[in-house]
Order: C-alpha cells, then structure tokens, then sequence
C-alpha cells in the first residue's frame, strides 16, 4: 500500500504540473501566434484601435496545432475584417487631419494679409482668426501642431488689442511668425490626398465589412475648368480650395470620411451612413446648388475663386464593388 500511494502521489504531481502550450511545440502554430501578438502590439495604435486589439488577443488564444480548415479560414476572416475597418478609421483621421490643416493654413495667410493691412480692420480679421485658431488647436487630430499654435494665437491676441500703436518693427516680427507657423503646416506630409488606387482598394475592401444599418456610399465632384484655374493661380490655390471642398460638401454628410483624388479633376469621398440613399441626395444637392467660393492669398491681395462641380451620389452594394467604381469613373472621365 505504501509503495502504491507513493506512486499515485508522483502521478499526480506530474499531472498538476504546468502544461507547455501547444502553440510553442509547433513552429507554424506558434508564428501564427506571434504575428497576430505583434498585430495587436504595433499595427493597431490609436485611439480609434482600442476595441481591436481584445479581439486580436482572443483570436490568438483560440489558435491551436489542430484547427480544423473551417476554424482556421474563420480565423482569417475575422483578422481581414479586424483589419480592413482600422485601415478605414485611419484613412477618415488622415482625411479629417488634412482637412483641419489645410483650414489652418488658409487662416494663417489670411493673418499675413491682415496684418500687413493694418488698421481696425486688421484687428477685427485677427480676432476672428484667433476664435478659430483656438477652436482647431484643440482638435486631438492636431497634438503635434498645439505647441506652435499657442504662440501664434497668443501673438495675434496681443495684436488685436495694441495694432494701433505698435512700432513697425514689431508688426514685421508677428507677420514673420505667422508666415513660419503658416509654412509648418503647409509642408505637414498628412496633406497629400491619397489618389484612385488607394480609392478602389478602400471601396472593394469596405463594401466587405458594412456596419447593420448602414451603407456605403461615396461622392464624387467633377471641376470642367480646374485645369485653366491651376495655370492662373497656381497648384496651391487648387489644393486649398479641394480641401474646402471636402470641409464643406463632404463632412456634413458625414464627418468620418476618406477622400481620394480619383483624377486631377476631381474628387471622391467615400463614408458609411444609415442607410438612405435619397436622404443623401436630398442633403448633397442642397449643399452644391451654390457655387464654391474660395478666396486665395497672392502675394499681398486676395483672389476669388468660383466653382461649380457637378457631383454624383451612388450607393454601393455588397459583391458589386466593380459596378460601383465603374459608375465613379464614368462620371469622372477615367476613361475619356
């Protein structure tokens, strides 16, 4: 009996012992593992990745040596799908950061102009500059832009309340760090508009994971003279007034949105909404019935740019990723 217990007792110690995990005796199971590990460590950052990254964890904990076929193609689906909607978040922060830069941009030059008006105008220009300065530097979009921001508007403050009587001297110095703070965000790389490649991607890989009760619609703008007002007022004055575009046509339909540059002479905004295609129309065309207006610093004067795009609202449908690009591109002239 003594020698039984004894061998019962070493049984049982053996059995209580911790067991390696199945994933570390094979090497495929184990890359697997380790991949969807870093996935989650590096691949899916941010703010908007938080809700990710618990399901890439459980993902990982059901990988084992033996997954059926059934199991492992769920698996992948579930990672593509994972992955495809935090491509589309940081495309919509991308789109909406560039955006808000490019507005920055615009009411920098605007400073510039003012202040080198001088005069009560001047200082009211500058007041309002500065409410919408204050309004955008706190856009989490926009950290890395608040410590340059700060001191813009706490110099356009000072001059709004002693424009009237400060030296010369001290004008040219404000006018010269608005015109840095300008150029910083000017160069920023996030303005670069992505073009039809990164558009069509976007289209065939969101209509695979729409949320219930929505769909995915897109918005494409056609410019007929964009060309002739490039040649007159320069590339930079075009880009400005895409993104005005985009500020004021395509986020009030929806504020989580990615723009594409489908072609120089136009522009695709691609979103989910609930589901309702005439809604949209109804709210598209109110928003274009009226020509766009953007008024563009050359030099030391103000031009007026007017526009009035022709724009397409479609719907896509699940499968049909090709049909709903083919109407994109005929209404842009892909293919003219």
């Amino acid at each position: 009996m003594i020698s039984i217990r004894k061998y019962l007792n070493q049984h049982h110690g053996k059995s209580s012992a911790p067991q390696p995990d199945p994933a570390e005796k094979d090497p495929l199971c184990n890359l697997c593992s380790t991949l969807l590990e870093y996935i989650g460590a590096y691949v899916l950052t941010g703010e908007g990745s938080a809700p990710a990254r618990p399901k890439i964890a459980q993902l990982r904990e059901s990988l084992h040596p033996r997954l059926a076929p059934d199991e492992a193609r769920e698996i992948q689906e579930a990672v593509r799908q994972i992955l495809t909607s935090h491509n589309s978040s940081m495309q919509d922060i991308a789109t909406r950061t560039a955006v808000e830069m490019r507005h920055l941009a615009g009411l920098l030059t605007q400073a510039v102009t003012l202040v080198a008006a001088g005069g009560e105008r001047s200082a009211s220009g500058l007041q309002k500059i500065q409410d919408a300065l204050l309004r955008t530097s706190r856009l989490p979009d926009l950290a890395n832009l608040r410590a340059s921001l700060a001191e813009t508007i706490r110099l356009a403050n000072d001059e709004s309340a002693r424009l009237q009587t400060e030296s010369a001297r001290d004008l040219a110095t404000f006018q010269t760090d608005i015109a840095e703070a300008r150029q910083l965000v000017a160069q920023n790389p996030n303005q670069k508009l992505r073009g039809r490649p990164e558009g069509v991607r976007n289209i065939s890989e969101g209509l695979k994971s729409v949320l219930p009760d929505n769909a995915m619609y897109v918005v494409a703008f056609a410019f007929n003279n964009l060309n002739a007002l490039v040649q007159r007022y320069g590339p930079d004055a075009i880009e400005d007034l895409i993104f005005r575009l985009i500020r004021e046509r395509i986020q009030p339909l929806a504020r989580a949105n990615s723009a594409f540059r489908w072609t120089p002479q136009s522009l695709v905004g691609v979103f989910q909404r609930p589901r309702d295609l005439a809604q949209l129309r109804s709210e598209a065309s109110v928003l274009n019935r009226s020509p766009l207006v953007h008024r563009a610093s050359l030099g030391n004067r103000i031009a007026v740019l007017t526009l009035s795009p022709s724009h397409l609202v479609a719907e896509g449908q699940d499968g049909l990723a090709e049909a709903l690009i083919e109407e994109v591109d005929r209404f842009t002239g892909v293919h003219a």
